[in-house]
Order: C-alpha cells, then structure tokens, then sequence
C-alpha cells in the first residue's frame, strides 16, 4: 500500500519528506503508484478516458494526431536525403496508446511512415494498454503492416526520477501532457524585513499516521530559485507583497537537456498546459498550482491532494519559461511556444477539415467537429494549453543508434 510505504519512509527521513518525493513515491515508485499499478477491467485504460480520472488532448478525435503527422512529413521533407529512410517518432508518457495509433495512421495516408515509432513509458501496465489499443484497432482498419514499425522501451523510475541518458536517434521528439506530473518542490514566499523575503519549503509529516503539509527551511539551491524568481518579477514590475505558495522542479531542466541531447536532428514537441512565468509569479496568484485529479473532479486544496497516495493524479501548471530558458542554452536552431490553438491552426490541420469529415455520419461529424472546437476554443483547452516547438536541425558529432 503507497500510503504505509510513505509513512515508513517519513518515518526513516527524521519526520519529514520533501513534496517531490511524496510525488515520486505516489506516482511512480511502488508497484500501486498511480502511474505504475494495475487498474483492472473496470478502468480498461487505466486512469485514462471516461472511466479513469482524466481525459487528455488525444481523446479528442483525429485533430492532434493529424497536426503532428503534417509536421513530420514536413520534417522527412526537409532531411538530408541521407536521414529520410531512419527518421524515427518518439513518444513519451504515450497514455493508452491513442496519440501513437492515430499518427500512424495519418502518415500511412500521407505515404510517409517513420522507420520507427518508439513509445517510451514508466509502466509496463501502461504499455500493455498501448498495445492492446494499437493491436485492436489496427486489426479492425486491416492496418497491421504497421505494427512492426512501433517499439516499446521502459523507463526504469527510482529516486532520482530520470535514467543516466536516453538512447539517441533522428527523428520527432513528442512529450504530450507528461512534464505535467514531474515532481515539483513546494514552496512558501512570505514578506519580511530581510531583502528577498522569507523563504519555506512545504513537506510531508505525520501526525497519528495521517500525512499532513509541514515546511523546514529551504535547501540553497530551492532558496536560489525562489529568490531569482522574485527579482525576476520585481523587474517585469510584478512586485510580490503577499504570501504566496509556488512549484520549481527540481527535474525540468535536466530533462530538457537529456532529450535534446539524444535527438541528434529533428524537432521536438512538447505539449501541456501551463504558463509562462509572466502569468506564473504575476502578484495576484498566491495559491500553488498543484492539484489532483480523481473521477474527472480537480482537487485544489493542497491538504486533500495528499489523502490518497496512489489514487489521485498529481499534477502542476508547466513552467514554460525554465524549459525555454533550458532550451536556449542548447545548441537549437529555433524555438517558439504557441498555444495550443494556435499551433494547431498554424499547422495546416484546418485544411483537412472537410476530407476528414466527407465520409462520417452526421452524428460522427457533429462528435468530431465538437472536439475540434474543445482544443482550440479558448474557454476549452484552446488557450490553457502551449506547445514548445524546437527545431534542432545542426548536424552534431553524436552518434546515432
């Protein structure tokens, strides 16, 4: 049981874990983490879909999936005639399997397969509802020629969260709605006399074997980040007056460079929501972005997210700034962030609005245009999502594998 196994683990820490490792072991470092277990036949996707807890942007219909196949096919397009037969689609946090189906599906339209389809995962449970996914669908559309081109490799999870390196290749990098549940750091900001204000790290205690929020003196580097954030705000003229709660990751950063670093040519997508730290550290928003998600409800109060260990999502607001800062520092080409509505329209998908839809029914149709209006209406996902696009087409010395 997740939650006797971070009791135990409190214990054997003085009395006190920090809230990224509540999130690592919640998440995914006990067989019942949420990420991890096994969910059963009553939630056949696991915490996925209407019978899960959530629904993510590739359940709603072909729109995404067509989006990202228009830019790979752009990206074979553009290689070096050298690198178009072992252009490679890579996938982290794959979900049930949905996202990697339909995009493979759009490139066999467009004449345009990848060598590979790598979908890269922490759970294995996961990855047995991806392939089920993948397997009855392409058996119903007698697509299975494509299943030989979809690979699967775990990511194996222990304290320090990320593997040593990931193997490189050539190709597109897509991480759909997964920097969303790293593990984040919680913090406190309350103003004092001393200059950059008074700084807590927010944890997990116990009191009669109940988890309960408690806070110690933030390490140097947690205390740096809060710090350079401030002056970062004082400077936009979003002077911080009140106690505020905010996230940093202690893992973010790190990521981004290890998964730039194996794409040796090509681009990267991440989408999730979040902000950028105009809106992020603005004065008025005081309370932390940390929230859970259980039966499709959203769980803001930071007290109740940690009740159940292993049976909420946890999940925080994308800080966009520290991965475009992370990013610059990168030997990249480009980079631009977007909205999610925005890249979509960009993208050309709008072109293949009335293809798509010339053969569906009319209650299909209504479906399909109902979730298209979901990921690009502001009040829907439209806004709340951003899409970093990064383009790293520098040939660099790394070897491909």
């Amino acid at each position: 049981m997740v939650l006797k196994s971070i009791i135990n683990l409190i214990k054997n820490s003085n009395g006190w874990i920090s809230f990224d490792r509540y999130m690592l072991e919640a998440l995914y470092l006990n067989t019942q983490s949420y990420y991890v277990k096994n969910y059963g036949a009553k939630k056949n996707l696991g915490p996925f879909g209407k019978k899960g807890d959530f629904v993510t942007s590739a359940s709603y219909g072909p729109w995404l999936a067509k989006a990202i196949a228009i830019k790979f096919r752009n990206l074979v397009n553009e290689s070096p005639v050298s690198f178009k037969k072992s252009l490679t689609i890579r996938e982290f946090g794959p979900g049930t399997g949905q996202l990697a189906l339909e995009i493979l599906i759009e490139l066999e339209a467009f004449g345009c397969l990848p060598f590979k389809y790598e979908l890269f995962d922490v759970s294995d449970e996961m990855m047995k509802i991806q392939k089920k996914t993948i397997t009855n669908n392409l058996k119903k559309l007698n697509l299975m020629k494509l299943k030989n081109i979809y690979s699967w490799t775990i990511i194996k999870t222990d304290e320090n969260f990320l593997p040593e390196n990931y193997k490189n290749f050539k190709g597109l990098l897509v991480a759909n709605e997964v920097v969303d549940s790293f593990p984040v750091k919680l913090f406190a900001w309350g103003p004092s006399n001393i200059k950059n204000g008074e700084i807590l790290e927010y944890g997990i205690s116990t009191i009669n074997n109940q988890l309960i929020l408690s806070s110690r003196q933030p390490d140097i580097r947690l205390s740096s980040i809060v710090k350079y954030r401030n002056k970062q705000a004082f400077k936009r003229g979003q002077v911080w007056e009140n106690k505020r709660f905010g996230e940093w990751s202690l893992y973010l950063a790190l990521w981004c460079k290890k998964v730039l670093k194996s794409l040796v040519w090509g681009d990267l997508l991440i989408i999730d929501y979040g902000l950028e730290r105009t809106e992020l550290d603005r004065p008025s928003r005081v309370d932390s972005t940390i929230s859970a998600f259980s039966n499709h409800h959203q769980i803001n109060d930071l007290n109740k997210c940690i009740e159940n260990p292993g049976e909420y999502d946890l999940t925080h607001q994308v800080d966009f700034t520290e991965m475009i800062e992370s990013f610059s520092q990168e030997n990249i080409e480009n980079l631009v962030l977007k909205t999610q509505a925005a890249w979509l329209i960009d993208s050309g998908v709008m072109e293949y609005v009335e293809s798509t839809l010339k053969n569906e029914g009319s209650s299909r149709k209504y479906l399909m245009i109902k979730n298209l209006q979901n990921l690009l209406l502001d009040s829907e996902m439209g806004q709340s999502f951003l899409i970093l696009d990064i383009r790293k087409r520098k040939i660099t010395n790394n070897k491909s594998n």
